[in-house]
C-alpha cells in the first residue's frame, strides 16, 4: 500500500536503444581515411565501420569529431 504524499521509488533511467559504437579511435580512423581521399560512403561500406547515417549523427553529437572531420575534409582537398 502507498502512503499518501509519498511517491514510489523510481527505477534509474537506462539509455534507450543500442549502445553507441562511438570511440575516439574509430572517429580518428574515419578521419584518417577521409583525409587521404576516401569518401564517407566507401568508408562506411568497410567491414567494422558504422553506417553513414550513424557517422552523421555522431557529427551532430560530438564537437571534437565534427572539428576533426572538417579538418580531414580540408586535408583531402589539399592533397588532390
Amino acid at each position: 500500500m502507498r502512503k499518501a504524499g509519498k511517491q514510489a521509488a523510481k527505477a534509474p533511467k537506462r539509455p534507450r536503444g543500442r549502445p553507441s559504437l562511438y570511440s575516439d579511435e574509430l572517429a580518428e580512423r574515419i578521419c584518417d581515411l577521409l583525409s587521404v581521399g576516401h569518401s564517407l560512403r566507401k568508408i562506411c561500406e568497410r567491414k567494422g565501420m558504422p553506417e553513414r547515417r550513424t557517422v552523421l549523427r555522431w557529427l551532430a553529437q560530438h564537437d571534437e569529431f565534427r572539428h576533426q572531420y572538417a579538418r580531414a575534409r580540408i586535408a583531402s582537398r589539399l592533397s588532390l
